[in-house]
């Protein structure tokens, strides 16, 4: 706490009675100070007639906030251009303090958006570097606080003057991402009110996973032309992809469930084409998604209102034949003999057991 007193001397020239005399007295708070000061002031004097004393003026104080100005920035430092679910991503956040106040038991809530589990989290504080915008990736140093995955909450502690801090926060994508785009937002949790700058104390970035094509080439038992729970799938078939322009973007063979599947798509209109070859070379097909059974899915668009598309199967049937003739059994041997007659223009029927 200091004070000061300062003297007017008024008995040479005495101040006249409704005059002012203004005071400027510069105030600088000590770098990294923290909360409220006040400065009060109070008035005695004398009047000069009588050289009487005056009771001094009840003192008023006016309060100085230690301000400071925290900011945020968010971003993704893995590969993001071709995500699919399963894969991982990093989203980084960046929290500084720029002005001569303590930001004090800074916290930060980054909660992960739906569609990710966390994985893992690291965090490091750099005490100095940060002047103003927006602020660096902080790569080295001492940890900076603990994140909680649970409430979102990165507790990074007081924030000096020109510090700033980085925290890394790695997810996975989960199943049924498919062609979604994901927002990460993240903001400053319960600031004081002496921030000067409120906006940039949030910020958010997205990812935007691609896109899939999957179905099914199986052995139709049943000949229904669609597929039935327990019908086997046919293992290592030769499935390509298509796209507008008629070029094979992709190629895959199906796993031994009969299993295929295109990921990574960009939206856009492909076809699902099956080389009828090995097991199925010379199977009837039965379930063709576009009712043609050439093989062929017709065309298929994928976008942001139809960001995956699934069961787009293809059904196999043997082409078996059964063949024989009706004749006259001559010698009753209950057998075809050479030279025995057959009986032409008979009716027969197949029966379905």
């Amino acid at each position: 706490v200091k004070s000061y007193r300062i003297y007017i001397n008024g008995k040479t020239t005495p101040i006249e009675g409704g005059a002012s005399i203004p005071l400027i007295v510069p105030i600088k708070a000590p770098d990294n100070a923290n909360g409220v000061a006040y400065e009060s002031v109070a008035i005695a004097a004398t009047q000069a007639s009588s050289n009487q004393a005056v009771f001094p003026s009840e003192p008023f104080k006016v309060a100085i906030a230690s301000a400071f100005d925290v900011a945020l920035n968010k971003s993704v430092t893995s590969d993001a251009s071709a995500l699919s679910p399963g894969d991982e991503v990093t989203f980084r956040v960046d929290a500084a303090n720029t002005g001569q106040g303590l930001s004090a038991n800074t916290k930060v809530l980054e909660k992960l958006p739906d569609g990710v589990t966390f994985v893992k989290s690291e965090s490091f504080m750099c005490p100095t570097g940060y002047v103003s915008g927006t602020p660096d990736a902080c790569e080295a140093g001492a940890a900076a606080g603990t994140y909680d995955a649970n409430s979102g909450v990165w507790t990074i502690g007081d924030l000096t003057a020109g510090s700033h801090a980085s925290l890394y926060v790695t997810v996975r994508l989960n199943d049924g991402t498919d062609g979604k785009t994901i927002t990460n937002n993240v903001e400053f949790k319960d600031l004081p009110p002496y921030d000067v700058n409120l906006n940039n104390n949030k910020a958010s970035t997205s990812i935007t996973v691609k896109h899939r094509l999957a179905g099914k080439v199986y052995f139709d038992k049943n000949d229904s032309s669609s597929y039935t729970a327990g019908e086997e799938g046919f293992n290592g078939v030769t499935v390509n992809l298509v796209d507008a322009a008629g070029a094979v973007v992709a190629t895959t063979t199906t796993d031994a469930d009969g299993n295929y599947s295109f990921a990574k798509l960009g939206a856009g209109t492909y076809t699902v084409k099956v080389v009828k070859d090995g097991a199925i070379k010379d199977m009837d097909q039965t379930e063709d998604p576009d009712g043609t059974k050439d093989n062929a899915s017709g065309k298929i668009s994928i976008g942001a209102d139809n960001p995956t598309q699934t069961g787009v199967n293809f059904g196999y049937n043997p082409n078996n034949i059964i063949k024989g003739s009706v004749y006259r059994d001559d010698n009753r041997s209950s057998s075809l003999n050479s030279g025995e007659e057959g009986y032409e223009g008979q009716t027969l029927s197949l029966i379905h057991i």
